[in-house]
């Protein structure tokens, strides 16, 4: 830095303000700037990190990060972190409790300013020790167990109620529900919504009708074939989750059947599906500025209680028949 400010003939300060993205008068940046550009210089972050007590860095606990949600969600945390000065690390804990608690100490042994986390099924009151000591955390699509701390959600419940409510609309009431465990937050509240629009329309609740993850294709496609054999088998389907809706649309083209059918979530060539696929999607953008303005409010000293920021879902209808066969 030295070295830039003498080629740039500015003051060491206004070095260190330009790779610190604080204001400096304009032609001072452009020189700056050009003094950077011919030495080659690269902000050494241990070091200001060692300096400040700060790394500009954030962590970024995901499931899986090639589902399309959490892919989303990570892109558009990136970016708004990066407007802000900060990198972002991302780990997948593939829901394993064992990872993401070796992940989550990793990030704070490298003194990450702050994470954001979508928690395993396990108990988080490992991280509590952290979040006193001033670590910034903010989950994600589910709640922390055994902990309070900053939380951000979609309306998981709402959502999938007005899905199951759309295809009784169309005439069904026996509705083939493939649903995430109900060991987790969000299989218990999509699962909820489930129950809610058959109650409302007065509706029986078949258990044979629900299948509680199928891990594989072939899970997938047992399950839709014990529905399918029911003296009453359904005649519309739900998925909980897009790695569900992907197993259940092979499953339907194995039984060379286009039943009616809907997905919470978004995912990849939905639209292009024939039918194309009518989905919950959840808004990974609005999640996303939500869970990272908190976390820099909490970054910067915001000491108020713990906030829940529940986000809408949106219905998107893509077309095709939902009426039952006669």
């Amino acid at each position: 830095m030295i070295d830039v400010a003498r080629e740039a003939g500015v003051a060491f300060k206004t070095v260190s303000r330009v790779v610190n993205g604080e204001p400096v008068r304009r032609e001072s940046l452009e020189r700056v700037d050009a003094a950077i550009a011919k030495l080659g210089y690269r902000r050494n972050i241990g070091a200001a990190s060692l300096r400040s007590g700060r790394s500009r860095t954030v962590g970024l606990l995901v499931y899986e990060i090639s589902e399309s949600f959490q892919l989303s969600l990570a892109q558009i945390v990136e970016a708004a972190l990066a407007e802000k000065g900060y990198r972002l690390v991302v780990a997948s804990t593939m829901g394993l409790g064992e990872r993401e608690a070796e992940f989550f100490e990793s990030f704070c042994a490298n003194n990450f300013d702050g994470l954001i986390v979508l928690p395993s099924t396990v108990e988080q009151s490992y991280m509590r020790p952290e979040l006193e000591a001033g670590v910034s955390i903010v989950f994600v699509d589910r709640p922390p167990k055994n902990l309070e701390t900053d939380v951000v959600l979609a309306e998981n419940r709402e959502g999938m109620r007005h899905a199951t409510e759309y295809l009784i609309a169309g005439g069904h009431r026996r509705i083939g529900f493939f649903s995430l465990k109900l060991d987790n937050y969000t299989g218990v509240e999509r699962h909820g919504g489930y129950r809610d629009a058959l109650d409302a329309a007065a509706v029986s609740y078949d258990e044979r009708l629900v299948s509680e993850w199928p891990e594989t294709r072939q899970q997938a496609l047992e399950a839709l074939d014990a529905m399918l054999a029911l003296p009453s088998p359904p005649t519309a389907f739900l998925s909980g989750a897009s790695p569900l809706a992907k197993r259940l649309l092979w499953a339907f083209r194995q039984r060379k059947i286009t039943p009616p059918f809907v997905s919470y979530d978004d995912f990849e060539l939905a639209d292009l599906f024939e039918p194309p696929v009518t989905v919950v999607s959840q808004d990974s953008r609005r999640m996303g500025l939500a869970a990272v303005d908190l976390l820099l409010q909490r970054m910067q000293g915001d000491t108020t209680p713990p906030r829940v920021v529940r986000i809408p879902t949106h219905f998107i209808e893509r077309g095709g028949s939902i009426m039952p066969e006669a």
